[in-house]
């Protein structure tokens, strides 16, 4: 079944372009190219976030294996168009000149490469129709060992994916918009075997941003949270200028997690500073005296808190730290209804000085045009409530701005 699914020009260019090389690979080693494709700039990244988490040394054996044919294939077609070009030759008279490509018996890395390649529109329903015949001509035609496509409908708060690689489906999955998170790793998953041995896992990594990650010497930087290993046991190195270096060694299988426990660094005194100054402060629940902390090692938590103001905590996880300065808020700006009270006081206050200056307007001009009556007296009455009544309409204009100005 061919997909005709319609797509703007714009989205075209942004699903159709394929990324540059974004995963580095190493001058000894071959590119196994990939090209990533889909109808969704949004799902684009997903693939490629998999992709990447899946970087390095393709050891899949029948990635191999199809990377070697393609490798014959083109020592074939150089030692066909070499030949051809000894018989045209005016100086050809034999073939001792000729000489085949010499295997130089090196078996190099066959490592992941992001190529850059663009398909045109009925190429790509083709690939998505999970047509084989189409798929094997368009990564010959483009020297491709991989195409990796996605097709994505929203069908409201929900998205149905489907992802095929090898000119076959093998992801489809309803998911929630919102947590693209799950497909990420659902899309890694189904893309393992088709890159890593069957001895490779994924595994979670909780480790804080500011830790950096080795395993067995060599730096492994976690996609959104995960990084993928071969089973066996494995050296992990955890170093960071605010934690002490960790070294430990587990044996990775299915249902490992990196949860590491490491010792922040100590840094030091650090003061803290409040307003009011007054205040009393606790650092990692303790109350300290002088508004001095002896250990202002990371990640650690300061609070600070008096008597008709609001607390207020402090959490730090990033770097060490020498001072911090905290300031309270009285505990009447915290009252969560400051701008519905203070908005109900202005606008009742708005219309009762509309209605004590239509009043004296009124009586005013009643007044004007039936003096005989002697009402005057109460023109004068409604001219002093309208202006005791525009004074508090002030008053009350500026403490709905003040409360909406510090949104309480």
């Amino acid at each position: 079944m061919i997909l005709s699914k319609p797509i703007s020009t714009s989205r075209k260019r942004l699903s159709f372009l394929l990324c540059l090389v974004l995963l580095s690979i190493p001058l000894w080693g071959a590119g196994y190219r990939t090209a990533v494709l889909s109808n969704d700039q949004g799902y684009l990244q997903i693939m490629l976030s998999a992709l990447s988490l899946l970087s390095g040394d393709v050891t899949a054996p029948d990635a191999i294996a199809a990377f070697q044919e393609q490798e014959a294939f083109e020592d074939r077609s150089a030692e066909e168009g070499t030949f051809s070009g000894y018989r045209v030759s005016e100086s050809f008279s034999s073939l001792s000149g000729y000489k085949a490509p010499e295997d130089d018996g090196e078996d190099n890395d066959i490592v992941l490469e992001i190529a850059e390649e663009t398909f045109t529109e009925s190429e790509m329903q083709f690939l998505l129709s999970g047509d084989s015949y189409a798929y094997e001509y368009l990564r010959i035609m483009k020297n491709l060992d991989l195409i990796v496509a996605a097709d994505v409908e929203e069908e409201g708060l929900l998205s149905h994916s489907r992802v095929y690689a090898d000119g076959i489906l093998i992801h489809e999955e309803f998911y929630v918009s919102s947590e693209e998170g799950d497909e990420f790793l659902a899309v890694a998953r189904a893309l393992l075997p088709r890159l890593k041995s069957a001895d490779t896992v994924i595994i979670h990594a909780d480790i804080p941003r500011t830790v950096s990650l080795s395993v067995d010497g060599e730096p492994v930087s976690p996609v959104n949270g995960y990084i993928a290993l071969e089973k066996g046991d494995h050296v992990f190195t955890y170093a960071s200028p605010v934690f002490h270096t960790l070294e430990e060694t587990l044996t990775v299988d299915e249902n490992t997690e990196l949860c590491p426990v490491i010792v922040p660094v100590f840094s030091g005194p650090m003061f803290i500073h409040s307003i009011p100054f007054d205040a009393d402060i606790y650092y990692q629940g303790s109350r300290i005296e002088n508004h001095v902390a002896e250990n202002g090692a990371v990640p650690f938590t300061v609070t600070a808190a008096r008597e008709g103001f609001a607390p207020y905590s402090v959490q730090a996880t990033a770097a060490p730290y020498s001072r911090i300065d905290i300031e309270l808020r009285p505990e009447w700006m915290s009252e969560n209804d400051m701008i519905e009270r203070t908005k109900g006081r202005f606008y009742s206050l708005l219309l009762s000085t509309l209605l004590s200056f239509g009043l004296q307007v009124a009586a005013n001009s009643v007044s004007d045009i039936f003096p005989e009556w002697g009402i005057s007296p109460v023109g004068a009455v409604f001219a002093g409530m309208s202006v005791v009544q525009l004074v508090e309409l002030m008053d009350s204009a500026f403490d709905y701005f003040q409360a909406a100005r510090l949104g309480m």
